[in-house]
């Protein structure tokens, strides 16, 4: 069966929410908006980024701040399509090294359409202008995307496919260096029809959670659906591999199509989105994990929580007091009430920092 109907049915979400009342911002929430800078150009950026997202008329990278204000443009997609021949900048994530200056700037990967991974180097001029310089191609294979980075930012972990992988599936999870040096590594061997998704680091870096997706009619030979968890091993010739069996946070069973996760930074609560037919069941849900001492598990007896009206693509602040969604949305994960942003999608909110800044 194809996922045509998801489809149809997320187009039907989408116009339905817009229709729907949900807690607004309130006036002491609403950011004061600046007119956003571009690449090289003068100020009206913001002075320390923490969002970056994905923004029309084409698929360009923007960033902003926590509070949805100071939205400036980053690259254009087709800047990006000029380094690489391919366009549709998608899946930006921060890496957490970085304290923004000329000398030691920030650093944001991306997937490019059919054409591998790109990292963008950013910084903050004396204005509060948003510069970048250093568009490089992380990697060209086709089949990678989704990049995380490492909470130590040393690795990233993708979304990929070799030719030499005995995986029959659409894409198994790799991790790879995160300056690009070296093969990326296979941690795990997914033979899902359509593969992995979105990886996500613990916050102590042990694991990775990641979206699983089997077409409907292989679900009673080799699978399900579900949110997996990936524990890291090192094996002893030093490169990693998944610990098995591997830890299910979220099955079928309880819900379906099952994507996008999102791992607090406290380590307590992976954020998910599930795709169903029905509108009110769809949206952003949230099950609680935790380290049993060993690995990393879904905590015993605790149910998945929807998260409504939040309903797409989740990404925590580094301290999980809010959460930004496709829209661009900006919500207190707590009372839900969310703030003014620029229109957009696939946020990744910067996580925090190792890098010593001044």
């Amino acid at each position: 069966m194809s996922r045509l109907p998801i489809v149809l049915s997320a187009l039907a979400i989408v116009f339905f929410l817009g229709c729907e009342e949900f807690p607004t911002e309130t006036e002491s929430e609403t950011a004061l908006f600046k007119k956003g800078g571009k690449p090289g150009g003068g100020g009206g950026g913001p002075a320390d980024p923490e969002i970056a997202f994905i923004r029309g008329p084409g698929t360009d990278l923007w960033v902003m701040d926590g509070d949805g204000g100071n939205a400036a443009l980053l690259v254009r997609d087709d800047e990006i399509e000029q380094l690489t021949g391919y366009h549709n900048v998608r899946h930006p994530s921060w890496s957490p090294l970085g304290c923004g200056t000329v000398e030691d700037p920030f650093r944001i990967a991306v997937s490019v359409g059919n054409g591998g991974l790109v990292t963008v180097d950013a910084w903050v001029d004396a204005g509060g202008g948003i510069q970048t310089r250093d568009l490089r191609v992380l990697s060209d294979h086709a089949a990678d995307g989704d990049p995380s980075y490492s909470p130590d930012g040393q690795l990233i972990a993708i979304r990929g496919y070799s030719d030499t992988s005995t995986c029959g599936g659409g894409g198994s999870l790799y991790v790879m260096a995160a300056d690009g040096s070296g093969a990326p590594e296979e941690v795990y061997c997914s033979q899902a029809s359509f593969g992995v998704s979105s990886p996500t680091w613990s916050p102590d870096g042990g694991a990775i959670a990641f979206g699983e997706h089997f077409d409907d009619d292989d679900l009673a030979v080799i699978g399900e659906d579900g949110i997996r968890i990936c524990n890291l091993v090192t094996s002893g010739d030093g490169s990693l591999t998944c610990d098995t069996p591997l830890e299910t946070a979220v099955s079928r069973y309880e819900a379906d199509h099952l994507e996008q996760p999102d791992w607090s930074n406290d380590g307590s609560t992976l954020l998910f989105t599930r795709w169903t037919s029905s509108i009110q069941e769809s949206g952003v849900y949230r099950v609680a994990v935790a380290h049993d001492g060993l690995r990393w598990t879904r905590q015993d007896g605790v149910d998945i929580e929807s998260m409504s009206p939040i309903w797409m693509d989740p990404s925590w602040s580094p301290d999980d007091s809010h959460i930004a969604a496709h829209g661009i949305e900006i919500y207190d994960a707590t009372t839900l009430r969310k703030k003014k942003a620029p229109k957009g999608h696939a946020p990744d909110w910067r996580g925090p920092s190792v890098s010593a800044c001044p």
